[in-house]
């Protein structure tokens, strides 16, 4: 495993079958998150409750948009585009095009 610090997206499943997905910042301003390695982010992951976890592309690829009335009423973090959970590293913080994101939505 790497020991680089990095901005990170992982996705993991509880005993109970429940979703957990995390963001960890990096890079963009250091003076708020240095980023974790695949080993911290185990760690975490494992102390969320979750028995099965998937590390998704990071850098600069990693952001989590929340699609909820609350999360887009106001920024979580100052410059952010309402909605966006995280500081994306790339572009000076703003979110990078991906051409397959993981979707999720309840019924």
């Amino acid at each position: 495993m790497t020991a680089t610090r990095a901005p990170r997206t992982a996705v993991g499943l509880t005993a109970r079958g429940e979703v957990v997905m995390v963001t960890v910042d990096g890079r963009a301003d250091m003076r708020h998150s240095i980023g974790a390695t695949l080993h911290e982010l185990a760690l975490l992951m494992k102390d969320l409750g979750c028995r099965e976890a998937l590390n998704f592309d990071g850098g600069g690829s990693t952001s989590l948009f929340l699609d909820h009335r609350e999360a887009r009423s106001q920024p979580l973090l100052p410059g952010l585009a309402p909605g966006l959970t995280n500081r994306p590293s790339d572009r000076g913080g703003v979110e990078r095009v991906l051409p397959l994101p993981l979707l999720l939505w309840s019924k």
